[in-house]
């Protein structure tokens, strides 16, 4: 009783003898979880008989099976492109497009990662947009430079597919700050003592 790639059966071979031969025997079909997506397809298991008689030898039969695909198409998410900017700066609203090929968009959820969240936190990467139609926008901590890679993911509840995208922060030379006490009134013939606080965001002051 060999099936096609697509099935599965519990037994090979069913032996029929002069004392069991009106007896109805059974085998399990079972289809195969290939994790392969192809819709709703047949299978079919031939049978065959083998007999002295000749009268049923070489008999043969092929019953069709329908399956039914329980496997999921992967979701779809368009080309973000790697982006470069200035320290303290943000990418602005960056567009990409997701699809479903086996179901509707709106069953799609939509997640972001960071690959250096000293640089870019989860916080202040910012999703937007709705349906099909996405945004995405990243705003890197203050007075930090270097490169993150974000992963955007687009998951339907079975399977997921990602796009990676680069933000290269280029570090700027931040100006010094200096702190001026506010005025003070003192008496004549007194000493006074005035501290200014210097700082530098780059280098030690």
């Amino acid at each position: 009783v060999p099936p096609d790639s697509q099935l599965s059966v519990s037994a090979g071979t069913l032996t029929f003898t002069a004392g069991n031969w009106d007896q109805p025997q059974s085998i399990v079909v079972s289809a195969v979880d290939d994790a392969v997506l192809e819709g709703n397809h047949t299978g079919r298991v031939t049978y065959t008989a083998s007999s002295s008689d000749s009268n049923y030898n070489n008999l043969t039969s092929q019953p069709t099976v329908n399956v039914l695909d329980n496997d999921s198409a992967f979701p779809t998410i368009t080309s973000i492109a790697d982006q470069i900017i200035d320290e303290d700066a943000a990418t602005g609203d960056l567009s990409f497009t997701i699809a479903d090929p086996d179901g509707p968009v709106s069953s799609l959820s939509v997640s972001v990662s960071s690959s250096n969240t000293t640089l870019v936190p989860l916080s202040r990467i910012t999703l937007g947009g709705s349906g099909a139609d996405r945004t995405v926008r990243v705003t890197p901590a203050v007075n930090q430079s270097g490169t993150a890679t974000i992963t955007v993911t687009v998951f339907d509840g079975f399977v997921y597919s990602q796009e990676m995208f680069d933000v290269t922060v280029n570090p700027i030379n931040d100006a010094p700050t200096l702190l001026v006490p506010s005025n003070s009134t003192i008496q004549t013939n007194t000493a006074f003592t005035s501290v200014l606080t210097v700082g530098d965001v780059e280098t030690l002051a």
